[in-house]
């Protein structure tokens, strides 16, 4: 079997082709699909793909989960669940016959798979063909995830790696909820040592996949990943009232047309950049930078030298005397106030325990330009980890863009 296997061809090449700019629906057995009425919606796909023994779908939830098996990303593991993932030649006969296009490896051609494929190879006789997910991509994803991943999270890695126009989620939850019944009967007990045992770790695979779908644009979740994923974040963000604490209301909608706004804290000049950086206590602001947003204020400062070619200056200072100072000897046109309260408005929010003023500034630019704002990575990286759930989120919803 081996000599067979280094005489196939695995040419990625040609699954580079078969999947080329196509909108994917990725559909897992979760008994979360139910009563979604989305089979229409997943069959309209360019293609739909399914996971281990999905071969075929039972009449009475094809209204949830479709219809269609176009590729079939399938483990190749016979010995945890007997002759149920066993891809034989009858098996792979029918898959044909139903419009099986591809079935794919979500493992690589190491230990402890390669007994596994060598057997699939031997059944499929190249009669669909397949493909066999990259090493390196693989061994990405082990360290990504620090333990072995499922069928799933593999499938969507795969994926993700190629030219897709969009990949759309659904049944995929990392054992959140059981099988619907007519894939697999399970006991609690089981449900729970799948979700953590001494291979795989669930948590961690579901925080990899929400990580991804923040980032990856083309990544499209079903409503119960969202709400997972997001629900609490949502929340949040919705009873963020900034608005009263900003003292100045200007339209800058035509100062930044046909830019990118971009907060950042590199040397940037680029002529399709609206950049805007961050200063403390009027640090650095005699560089030219298009707007900039001071915190912590000294108001026992004598003078402090400013670039006057910024557009906008915002100030965590209501002040008066500073305002005024800066309307008088300056040329900035847009000089915005921050009402200092704005501190003690965000520390009685109980999600947080400390509020990064990187995260603050984020906000506040979303309110001032109502467009996507592009932000540093670097930046990013000084939040807390439940401040980055809320960039995480706002990253998702369109807000922001991670760069």
């Amino acid at each position: 079997m081996l000599s067979n296997y280094n005489k196939s061809i695995i040419n990625d090449k040609n699954y580079y082709n078969f999947l080329y700019d196509k909108k994917i629906a990725l559909v897992g057995p979760s008994n979360n699909t139910l009563d979604t009425n989305q089979g229409n919606l997943i069959d309209s796909y360019d293609l739909v793909i399914r996971l281990n023994k999905t071969f075929e779908i039972p009449l009475n939830i094809q209204k949830d989960v479709g219809r269609r098996v176009d590729v079939l990303y399938n483990s190749m593991n016979i010995s945890d669940y007997p002759k149920e993932n066993d891809l034989t030649q009858k098996r792979i006969y029918n898959l044909k016959n139903n419009g099986c296009k591809y079935i794919s490896c979500p493992y690589p051609f190491i230990y402890p798979f390669e007994n596994d494929i060598l057997r699939f190879l031997d059944n499929n006789q190249n009669k669909i063909p397949y493909h066999i997910i990259n090493l390196n991509l693989y061994k990405y994803l082990v360290n990504s995830i620090k333990g072995r991943p499922y069928t799933g999270t593999c499938a969507i890695m795969d994926l993700i790696s190629f030219p897709i126009k969009e990949l759309y989620i659904t049944g995929i939850d990392c054992y959140i909820s059981k099988y619907y019944k007519e894939y697999r009967q399970i006991s609690n007990n089981k449900l729970a040592n799948l979700r953590d045992n001494n291979i795989h770790n669930n948590y961690s695979q579901l925080m990899f996949i929400k990580k991804l779908a923040c980032i990856n644009k083309k990544i499209k979740l079903d409503n119960f990943l969202k709400k997972f994923f997001f629900e609490k974040e949502s929340k949040i963000y919705n009873n963020i009232n900034l608005k009263p604490f900003i003292l100045n209301n200007y339209n800058l909608n035509k100062l930044t047309k046909n830019k990118y706004i971009y907060y950042t804290d590199k040397n940037i000049n680029n002529s399709d950049l609206f950049i805007v950086k961050h200063s403390l206590n009027y640090e650095n602001i005699s560089n030219y930078n298009d707007m900039y947003i001071n915190l912590i204020n000294k108001t026992n400062f004598k003078t402090f030298d400013i670039n006057d070619n910024i557009l906008i200056f915002i100030d965590f200072n209501d002040n008066n005397k500073v305002y005024n100072l800066l309307k008088k000897h300056t040329n900035i046109k847009f000089l915005y106030s921050i009402n200092n309260n704005i501190f003690k408005y965000i520390k009685n929010i109980s999600y947080f325990r400390s509020f990064n003023f990187i995260l603050l500034n984020i906000l506040i630019c979303i309110i001032l330009f109502n467009k996507i704002i592009y932000v540093d990575q670097n930046l990013i990286n000084q939040l807390s980890q439940k401040e980055k759930d809320i960039v995480l989120y706002l990253n998702n919803i369109n807000k922001i863009i991670i760069v």
